[in-house]
Parts: C-alpha cells; sequence; structure tokens
C-alpha cells in the first residue's frame, strides 16, 4: 500500500513539473521571449500558381517531338548501310558494278519502276 502510494506521489509530481514547464513555455510564447526567429510580414499566398500555362506548353511539346522526329531519321539515314547507288561501290573498288537489278516501283512511288540499282 505504502509502494502504491509512493508511486503516485511520484507520478504526481511529474504531471505537477511537466504542467509547470508548459506554463512556462506558453508564457514565453506569448510574450516573445525565447523565439529564435521572428515574422515580419505574413507571406501572401499566390491566387494562382506561378509557371508556363498549357497553351505555352503544348506548343513547346509537339516542336520538341518534331525535332526529336526529324534527328531520329537523319541520324537513321546516315547510319544506314544500305547501298543506294553505285558510287559507293565504284568508290571502294574502283571498278564499276557488274550486275544492276531494277527496282520496282514502291508504295510511296518516289523511283519510277525499273528504275536501275547497281550492286
Amino acid at each position: 500500500m505504502q509502494h502504491e502510494r509512493d508511486t503516485q506521489a511520484q507520478r504526481l509530481s511529474l504531471i505537477e513539473t511537466k504542467l509547470a514547464e508548459t506554463a512556462a513555455w506558453r508564457d514565453a510564447l506569448k510574450t516573445g521571449i525565447g523565439q529564435r526567429w521572428q515574422v515580419l510580414n505574413e507571406p501572401e499566398l499566390p491566387v494562382r500558381p506561378q509557371g508556363p500555362t498549357q497553351l505555352l506548353l503544348i506548343p513547346m511539346a509537339i516542336i520538341l517531338a518534331g525535332f526529336g522526329a526529324t534527328g531520329t531519321i537523319i541520324l537513321a539515314v546516315i547510319m544506314s548501310p544500305r547501298i543506294r547507288d553505285s558510287l559507293p561501290i565504284q568508290a571502294k573498288f574502283g571498278q564499276p558494278p557488274i550486275v544492276a537489278f531494277p527496282e520496282f516501283a514502291r508504295a510511296s512511288g518516289h523511283r519510277s519502276a525499273f528504275q536501275k540499282v547497281s550492286i
């Protein structure tokens, strides 16, 4: 029984100490003592978020996509190992090609039917 009373007394003194500390902090905050920083002007919240609008972002995205697609196509054409005419063969071997095969018209129609392509 005595032990319970001692434990309760310790708890009560701990609660009173914490309450006194809380009251001291509350008074310090009300008077401004103990504050490290002080707000001079309250910040104004923006009505609209700042940054580019969709009217600007969509055209920029389309233009950048066009540049990317064009660059990809140019890179594919430059890096293609395909021989398009007899000039690279003649330059490499110093002789004209022996055989020439006709190329038939494609769906895109950028070459005429039976235009010769040397191999």
